[in-house]
């Protein structure tokens, strides 16, 4: 954290609300520090066979994980937990779960999404979100259509949300900001106790901006 820019990104009123809640953003430059450059290929390489090492070694400099396009009118779900063990977990110390009754499945995701762009950097507005209860079918309205998708109860913790701009080549960093409370932060990236806990980080690099063109043609 002392390589990234934490004070740049938003007001101090913003920035303390959301380490009060456990989250903690920053943003790297374009040359990327050598400390995210190493949890990056750490990462790759602990999802690979020994056989795709080498690879993910020679490629760890250029790509940090898994890529993903954002429309401008688009978003795009970013899965943190999975299963979380919710009998682990004193969620009523959670100001935001502490009345969810349905808690099977419990998932910790970000919704990130382009609130504003321009020729070379992008303004992303981030909202965490938890999916909870057993999947099935559930109302909503896309359009003017109504639509009965199977899935899971999903809160939307707008009091969290934030925005990150990014140039081409930057990096938004999102962890967790050290606390001995439960928090939505502590619940997003270190659910686990104990001596075998992990503790995750989400990274997300500004690879660039595709603008697609159209072309009318009159001919038949």
């Amino acid at each position: 954290w002392e390589e990234l820019d934490e004070s740049g990104l938003m007001s101090p009123e913003v920035r303390t609300r959301l380490n009060d809640n456990g989250f903690r953003v920053g943003v790297a430059g374009s040359t990327t520090p050598w400390a995210i450059q190493s949890l990056a290929r750490d990462a790759r390489v602990a999802h690979r066979s020994e056989d795709e090492q080498f690879s993910a070694l020679s490629t760890a400099q250029t790509a940090l994980g898994p890529s993903f396009s954002l429309m401008k009118n688009g978003k795009s779900l970013l899965e943190i937990q999975n299963q979380v063990d919710v009998q682990t977990i004193p969620l009523k110390q959670i100001e935001e779960l502490a009345t969810l009754r349905d808690r099977d499945g419990l998932r910790c995701v970000f919704e990130v999404s382009i609130k504003e762009m321009n020729d070379d950097w992008v303004l992303l507005n981030v909202v965490p979100q938890i999916y909870a209860g057993a999947s099935t079918a559930r109302l909503s309205v896309s359009g003017v259509s109504e639509q009965l998708p199977v899935r899971q109860n999903v809160i939307p913790i707008y009091s969290q949300q934030f925005t990150v701009k990014l140039l081409a080549g930057e990096v938004a960093v999102i962890g967790r900001h050290e606390s001995a409370d439960w928090n939505l932060g502590r619940l997003f990236f270190q659910p686990d106790t104990g001596s075998s806990a992990s503790e995750s980080l989400l990274m997300i690099r500004m690879a660039g901006i595709d603008k697609l063109r159209g072309q009318s043609d009159s001919s038949f």
